[in-house]
């Protein structure tokens, strides 16, 4: 079961097919009954701890709390991988470097430091900024005169 929440508990049922709690979701500020079967314990302070422990709990959010090393691979392709130590995880793990992860501020940050900027994002080559103007030509079924 993927879990969701947390949520504040506002009312307890006890109804024959047992207990039912009324949960207010600070998220969403919506109000929904659930299943004591399907509840599990999550303790929050505030509605404010509740919605940024909720964020970090999400399967696919991962915060870098550390990058401790790094390895270059291959001779004729480089490609890097980061020792990084990810929030809410014991041991550090060794990471490829992808496309997300280069847009990460911590991991430009280590490239820079580093010396390894060749394997961040490509430096925009328009430096000012400007979008490119692209040329656009109109073709009519009806002839100039």
């Amino acid at each position: 079961m993927r879990w969701h929440g947390p949520y504040r508990i506002i009312e307890v049922h006890k109804r024959p097919q047992g207990t039912i709690y009324t949960c207010y979701s600070p998220k969403d500020g919506k109000v929904a009954d659930y299943h004591a079967s399907i509840v599990q314990a999550h303790p929050c302070e505030s509605d404010m701890e509740a919605v940024q422990s909720s964020a970090l709990d999400d399967n696919n959010s991962y915060i870098i709390e550390n990058i401790l090393n790094h390895e270059i691979i291959g001779l004729k392709v480089n490609s890097l991988n980061l020792l990084i130590k990810w929030h809410g995880y014991k041991d550090p793990t060794w990471t490829s470097l992808n496309i997300s992860l280069k847009r990460n501020e911590a991991v430009q940050e280590y490239l820079k430091l580093h010396d390894l900027t060749k394997f961040g994002l490509k430096e925009k080559i328009n430096e000012d900024n400007e979008p490119k103007k692209k040329r656009v030509r109109f073709s009519t079924s009806v002839k100039n005169d």
